[in-house]
C-alpha cells in the first residue's frame, strides 16, 4: 500500500502517524456536517446521518434511544456506528454505491486502508460489526423515504438498486413513531454538531 499523506485545516495527516492533534473531533464534526448524503442531492448530512445510525443500532437492541450512557458494553459498536462514515470527513466525500462498485476492488481495498486507519486513531472496531450495517442500511431507508423526492427519477433508482422492503419501510414508521412518543427530534442539522460531540465524548 502506497504511504498516504494528506493536508487538511487542522494539520498533516500521515497515515503511518495519525494523530487526534491533527484530525479532531470537532473537525470531523464540521466536515460531515458540510457533506451532505446522497451524493448531495439531499438536505439531510452525513452528520445527522451518522446520528441516525446510532439510534437506530439503540433501538434495535432494544435500548432506549436516549439513555445510552447506560449501555457500556454496548458502547464500542455505538461509537462504530457514530464514526461509520469518519473516511468522508478527510476528502472521500459521500461516495455512492453505484460507484464504489464502478471503482472495482483495488480502488476499495485503498478505501478500506483509509477507513481501517481512522478508526484504529479513534478506537473504533473494524471492519465493522453486523449491529452497524443493519443500522446504516435502516438508516438509508429512512433518508430515502423521508428526504428523497418520491416523484424523482433518483428516488426510484434507489429503492430499485437496493431492493428496499415493505418491511423495512414499516419498521421506519415503527421507529419514527417510537420516537414521536418520546419527543426525540430525527432531524436537527443545527444542533447536530453540538449532539454528535455530545455522542461521542459520552461513547468514548
Amino acid at each position: 500500500m502506497k504511504h498516504l499523506i494528506l493536508t487538511i485545516d487542522t494539520g498533516t495527516l500521515d497515515f503511518n502517524n495519525l494523530t487526534k492533534e491533527a484530525l479532531p473531533i470537532e473537525y470531523i464534526a464540521k466536515v460531515l456536517a458540510n457533506t451532505y448524503r446522497f451524493g448531495g442531492s439531499s438536505k439531510i448530512s452525513v452528520l445527522q446521518h451518522s446520528i441516525n445510525v446510532v439510534r437506530l443500532a439503540a433501538y434495535g437492541r432494544g435500548y432506549s434511544v436516549e439513555l445510552m450512557t447506560e449501555y457500556n458494553y454496548f458502547s464500542s459498536e455505538l461509537k462504530a456506528a457514530l464514526l461509520h462514515e469518519i473516511s468522508e470527513a478527510v476528502g472521500l466525500g459521500d461516495i455512492i454505491t453505484p460507484i464504489k462498485a464502478f471503482l472495482g476492488k483495488k480502488a476499495r481495498k485503498r478505501i478500506n486502508y483509509i477507513e481501517e486507519k481512522l478508526c484504529e486513531l479513534y478506537d473504533v472496531i473494524y471492519p465493522f460489526s453486523s449491529v452497524v450495517h443493519r443500522a446504516d442500511r435502516l438508516a438509508y431507508v429512512y433518508e430515502v423515504e423521508t428526504f428523497l423526492d418520491k416523484t424523482t427519477l433518483n428516488y426510484t433508482n434507489h429503492v430499485k438498486w437496493s431492493n428496499i422492503t415493505e418491511g423495512e419501510i414499516s419498521y421506519i414508521e415503527e421507529y419514527k413513531r417510537y420516537c414521536e412518543a418520546r419527543g426525540i427530534v430525527l432531524y436537527d442539522e443545527k444542533s447536530s454538531i453540538n449532539e454528535f460531540i455530545t455522542l461521542y465524548n459520552v461513547l468514548s
